[in-house]
């Protein structure tokens, strides 16, 4: 008979086989692992243990504005010049919550925060 684990026990084993996450891209003054990465190591236990993750972008915490800033920039001759960039900040209040499947009997919710620029 198969082992009956609540949600944190889960979690657990899924966290436990996954080595350290090497931080891999860096922008904006942070270093930190993309989501591509990250997905890569825990799907498969995710399938395995029967576990979910479900965003959840909470309403009425959206902002969408502009965002400029000036790059140094250099000539082919060794001129320096400062270009404008013009770009689209978008943040949000969200929640994941990790769920059982394919029943969702048990759940842990997580609340987060999420800055993202758009070219």
């Amino acid at each position: 008979m198969a082992e009956k684990l609540n949600i944190y026990q889960k979690l657990a084993k899924i966290r436990k086989p996954v080595e350290v996450l090497q931080k891999n891209k860096q922008g904006f003054g942070y270093r930190y692992v993309t989501e591509d990465v990250i997905l890569s190591k825990i799907t498969g236990l995710m399938d395995k243990y029967q576990v979910s993750l479900i965003p959840n972008i909470l309403y009425g915490t959206t902002k969408v504005e502009p965002y400029t800033y000036s790059k140094t920039k250099s000539t082919k001759d060794g001129k320096i010049y400062e270009e404008k960039v013009n770009e689209i900040l978008v943040t949000c209040d969200m929640d994941w919550q990790w769920v059982t499947t394919p029943w969702f009997t048990n759940a842990c919710k997580i609340l987060f925060y999420k800055e993202a620029i758009t070219v």
